[in-house]
């Protein structure tokens, strides 16, 4: 009888043994699974970081080519402006032969740039947005802060 008892009792170890290596395995699978789970996403955050990517290149791609054609037209719009101002000695046209400070602009006493700008003045320049701007004339005398816009700016926009 303490032969079957023994028995017995190593029978209920081995088998609390296995429960055990059971629960670990259970345990395990659980891991493996849920590591399939995130390689799964991991996959798919991949795919959407690349798309991400590739829709910034090609956003990218659209802003270099609006800039180019921003610049060209700007530069084009300069070259009409100083050609109208050489062409009429800065006195006919609409564009004014003084600062309203009263300094005299002509060549070297002004600063022709361009600025972006949204305002409804701005958009009459032309219908694409990414063209939208002024060009701005400013005195170059020293201490004369006196600026002028074509189009008219707008404030507001």
């Amino acid at each position: 009888m303490a032969k079957l008892r023994r028995r017995l009792a190593a029978a209920k170890d081995a088998l609390a043994e296995a429960q055990a290596a059971m629960k670990r395995a259970e345990a395990t699978y659980d891991a493996a699974t849920e590591a399939e789970q995130a390689q799964g996403a991991a996959r798919e955050y991949r795919a959407r970081a690349r798309e991400a990517r590739q829709a910034h290149e090609r956003a990218a791609a659209t802003v270099a080519r609006l800039q180019r054609r921003v610049n060209a037209l700007t530069r084009h719009r300069i070259r009409d402006l100083v050609a109208g101002w050489a062409r009429s000695g800065l006195t006919g046209g609409p564009y004014p032969k003084r600062c309203r400070n009263g300094h005299e602009w002509g060549p070297g006493r002004m600063l022709v740039t361009w600025k972006r700008c949204s305002c409804p003045g701005a958009q009459t320049l032309h219908p694409d947005q990414a063209i939208w701007g002024h060009f701005i004339v400013a005195c170059r005398e020293r201490g004369c802060r006196s600026v002028w816009y074509d189009p008219p700016h707008e404030p507001g926009g």
